[in-house]
């Protein structure tokens, strides 16, 4: 299987790629400011994409040149530890792993038929969404007709599910980036999202 690493840290790039080569893989260095992604011939190439980024605009432009149907996506990303090891998110590997141990995580999740999932509910993930948009839950409360304690309970069960111990700004804001991923994958694997909050 060919594994495209999409990075712009040129040292973390190569340092995965020799790994993964020491496995037995084939890894390609792609550019991700390349205008042409993937080669006419190698789109429909089943194939793994890792891509180290956070810019929602860059991920939807690597993953738009690709068939869903041939390829398993991945995302390098700085999350924390209680979670880097989960299986309910199917589709993260933490950076804070060292490089072989890297190149084996993105295997496992490679070898698992597990499609991408998300652990979080729509609710939740609406309601957190909408935090971190700057709402306060009594906005969200008028606006979706529920409760201030629905809407803690959601978030305190987003929290849970996501295995965050601290809950902090930045763990909050980790989880806003994991879920627009989330939701990026859902699109490009055409996942249903699921159902509405309830009151």
């Amino acid at each position: 299987m060919r594994i495209c690493i999409y990075s712009e840290d040129a040292y973390f790039t190569l340092g995965l790629a020799f790994h993964l080569s020491l496995m037995g893989y084939e890894p390609y260095v792609a550019d991700p400011e390349e205008e042409n992604i993937a080669q006419p011939n190698e789109r429909e190439r089943s194939r793994a994409i890792i891509i180290d980024s956070n810019k929602r605009e860059k991920m939807e432009r690597i993953l738009q040149y690709y068939s869903a149907k041939k390829t398993r996506a991945i995302f390098i990303d700085a999350y924390q530890e209680s979670i880097k090891h989960s299986t309910r998110f199917s589709m993260l590997v933490s950076r804070k792993l060292s490089g072989e141990e890297m190149a084996e995580e993105i295997i496992r999740h490679l070898n698992s038929s597990m499609p991408p999932i998300c652990p979080l509910s729509l609710p939740e993930r609406i309601i957190i969404c909408l935090l971190l948009h700057g709402e306060t839950p009594g906005d969200i409360g008028r606006t979706l007709n529920i409760s201030v304690k629905t809407i803690s309970h959601y978030k305190l069960n987003a929290i849970k599910k996501a295995g965050i111990k601290r809950v902090n700004n930045k763990s909050l804001l980790c989880l806003g980036e994991y879920l627009d991923k989330v939701i990026l994958l859902n699109n490009f694997y055409r996942i249903p999202t699921g159902n509405t909050p309830k009151k």
